[in-house]
């Protein structure tokens, strides 16, 4: 098995980033909280994993070209890319279990922004008048056009497994679209 895994790293390594990469698109959540909380899930197992498979393995792991201190930096610097490519994995197992009450973020919004790079995004901050936080969301460009610093916004979301809020990013959901219009009537919304 570990020879295998040897034999076709390279692959099995772009496979994992793709479907890392699917979940990373289909499923939306705040700006930074599926990863912020991702990362206080994973540190610990996937540094735990990385170690143990490299110590378990090692004599394998010699026997490829690899000098023994050089297999172990290649391990230490595994554990960074497992917790950047496990965190779209975690939200996916994140949305296997819903909590059939939606979380809802409802207030004025503080701040509109643009970033861009390779592509453009659509962001606006909001305070949350329920819990007082400041959050960040992406908006589609119409909806961006839509939203005015000082008017009230809302946007609900699911609450998974690990308690990350999340949405499908590709599909609508009538419960969260309702739990929007119940909450604040007349606010303008995400959906």
């Amino acid at each position: 098995m570990v020879r295998f895994l040897i034999r076709f790293s390279g692959g099995l390594l772009m496979a994992f980033a793709l479907g890392a990469l699917v979940f990373l698109v289909t499923i939306d959540s705040v700006f930074n909280g599926g990863f912020s909380e991702s990362l206080k899930i994973l540190w610990l197992p996937c540094g735990l994993a990385v170690l143990s498979f490299t110590y378990v393995n090692r004599e394998v792991l010699g026997e490829s070209t690899l000098a023994p201190w050089q297999m172990w930096v290649m391990a230490v610097m595994f554990y960074p890319l497992s917790l950047l490519f496990g965190w779209p994995y975690l939200m996916a197992i994140n949305a296997l279990s819903v909590n059939p009450v939606p979380h809802v973020y409802s207030g004025p919004v503080i701040a509109k922004f643009v970033t861009s790079g390779k592509s453009v995004s659509y962001h606006i901050r909001l305070r949350d008048v329920s819990s007082e936080e400041t959050i960040e969301l992406y908006l589609s460009k119409e909806a961006y056009s839509k939203a005015r610093v000082g008017t009230v916004y809302c946007a609900a979301f699911h609450r998974g497994l690990f308690d990350i809020p999340f949405r499908w990013r590709f599909a609508s959901s009538s419960v969260l679209e309702a739990a929007c219009r119940d909450t604040r009537p007349g606010a303008l919304t995400s959906q």
